[in-house]
């Protein structure tokens, strides 16, 4: 009786841990400048996020960036689902303008770029070989701005700990 009890509570982590792994069995592909698995920059919108993924519940929150002569004001979207949990999306109207920005945080170790660049996985070393120095550092990012990406490292490891997609700049 014990052990039947056991293993039906082994059985219920098990099923628990695997609801709440963030997707992590399905690879989620970045092309830089363009798309991040299903999302794409410059044609998904909030309303076509919400009806494609048939979310309800996500998290918007008004940013402001400081320019040298003006200020940005963009919107976040934080998703907050068991499938897509803190995946972000940038976009400057809540209701019709197309996503400008996507953001994959650290625990979405399936995430790579079409160049083979890995969340956890990949070094400074390796970012370096695939893209070259970056065009500019701001803060802990990394950015390329000409390719539309940019990655930030953990202190500790060195690895890879986000990925950041954007429309390439032409110039600085």
């Amino acid at each position: 009786m014990k052990l039947s009890l056991y293993l039906k509570l082994f059985f219920f982590l098990l099923l628990l841990n695997t609801h709440n792994s963030y997707s992590q069995d399905s690879l989620i592909l970045i092309n830089p400048g363009v798309s991040a698995g299903k999302f794409y920059l410059g044609k998904t919108t909030l309303k076509g996020l919400k009806d494609s993924l048939k979310i309800k519940k996500y998290i918007v929150i008004k940013e402001k960036e400081k320019l040298k002569n003006r200020t940005l004001v963009f919107y976040k979207v934080v998703l907050n689902t068991a499938e897509y949990k803190d995946i972000s999306f940038d976009i400057f109207d809540k209701k019709t303008n197309p996503i400008v920005g996507i953001i994959i945080p650290d625990k979405y170790y399936n995430a790579k770029t079409i160049d083979g660049i890995a969340i956890g996985k990949s070094t400074r070393t390796d970012v370096n070989k695939i893209y070259g120095n970056p065009n500019r550092k701001v803060n802990h990012m990394y950015e390329y701005v000409y390719r539309g990406i940019s990655f930030s490292f953990s202190d500790t490891t060195n690895l890879v700990k986000e990925i950041v997609i954007y429309t390439p700049v032409k110039k600085l």
